[in-house]
């Protein structure tokens, strides 16, 4: 997926109706790249280089909303994340969004809406390289707080995803980190989780679960 432009996302389920009927769908909002594999399958060889995504602050409403520009969930092997522009843009919170259910996002408490640049999640079963993008984000309100990348150690199994978690697996798999930088919200380029020096509402990286820093640029799921 190469040399794209993803703007102009709007949010089909402004209301928040999904949540309130029995249906299959439950988000109104995708970013520019959703890309799921059940767990136990095999999918090897994506890369995702050279697109722009602008997404929308204001066009998220719900909590269920998929709030990543990039999001790589499930039995993915081999990825290659680089030289992406990942932005998200607004000038304000949505009215819908200032009702969310508030998330606990780097220390931060009270967040309402919570975006990511890049975010994976679910049983990876490779070594994933993230290198050379550029992240953005407006400082708008507060209640709003933004990961450049996120490296998501929840439990997906109910959705048939798995965990970014092998235990009991022989496999020590990679996500190699390195060369990335926030634009000018983020001045630690070596993205090991320090905040900005101008605003506690922008993070390099977010880490949940059995991930542990094997060096500087390089996460080891283990």
């Amino acid at each position: 997926i190469s040399n794209n432009t993803f703007d102009d996302f709007l949010n089909a389920d402004p209301d928040g109706l999904l949540a309130s009927v029995s249906s299959r769908h439950k988000s109104g909002l995708m970013g520019g790249v959703t890309y799921s594999v059940v767990e136990d399958s095999a999918s090897s060889g994506l890369t995702i280089s050279g697109n722009t995504f602008t997404g929308n602050i204001t066009q998220i409403h719900n909590d269920n909303d998929i709030d990543s520009l990039i999001l790589v969930q499930g039995g993915v092997d081999t990825v290659t994340i680089s030289s992406n522009t990942l932005d998200w843009e607004g000038t304000s919170l949505s009215d819908t969004a200032s009702s969310m259910t508030s998330q606990t996002v780097n220390d931060l408490s009270g967040v309402k809406v919570y975006t990511q640049g890049i975010h994976l999640a679910g049983d990876i079963t490779g070594d994933i390289a993230i290198s050379s993008n550029t992240f953005d984000t407006d400082d708008i309100a507060s209640g709003y707080a933004s990961d450049a990348i996120k490296l998501d150690g929840t439990d997906q199994s109910s959705l048939g995803l798995g965990q970014l978690d092998p235990s009991g697996n022989s496999d020590t798999n990679a996500i190699a980190i390195s060369s990335n930088t926030f634009d000018t919200a983020i001045v630690d380029s070596t993205l090991t989780g320090g905040y900005a020096t101008t605003s506690d509402e922008y993070a390099t990286l977010s880490v949940s679960g059995a991930i542990t820093a094997d060096d500087t640029n390089d996460y080891v799921i283990a």
